[in-house]
């Protein structure tokens, strides 16, 4: 396979792995806290939703998560109904931060995307 063919076929991968998303994502960047679900201690990370869906959510946290893992994810400020359950789908180092693709346990209404987002 030559770089050119190589490169055609990235770009083609990626072209696919967009459009197998069955959902809209909206940008956005609002602090949370996260922490696995069903945990006891009192601590929670800190982090950053740097996309959301109907379907799932983006998070940036400082620590690596193995996929499976299920998270409460809480708007920054506390409101109750800012609170969602999801589970790492995958988690990528990006610099100095992990990036985690989380799709939600219940999937959320346009609604509550937009809360989210104000």
């Amino acid at each position: 396979m030559s770089l050119k063919t190589a490169a055609v076929a990235g770009a083609s991968a990626e072209k696919q792995a967009e459009e197998r998303r069955a959902a809209t994502r909206y940008r956005c960047c609002r602090k949370c806290n996260v922490r696995p679900a069903g945990s006891t201690g009192v601590g929670t990370w800190p982090g950053i939703i740097y996309n959301i869906s109907t379907a799932g959510i983006g998070v940036v946290l400082p620590c690596p998560l193995i996929a499976g893992t299920h998270l409460i994810i809480e708007l920054f400020g506390g409101k109750k109904d800012l609170r969602v359950e999801a589970r790492v789908a995958r988690s990528v180092l990006h610099t100095f931060a992990f990036f985690h693709g989380c799709e939600f346990l219940e999937p959320l209404d346009d609604h509550q995307v937009r809360g989210w987002l104000k």
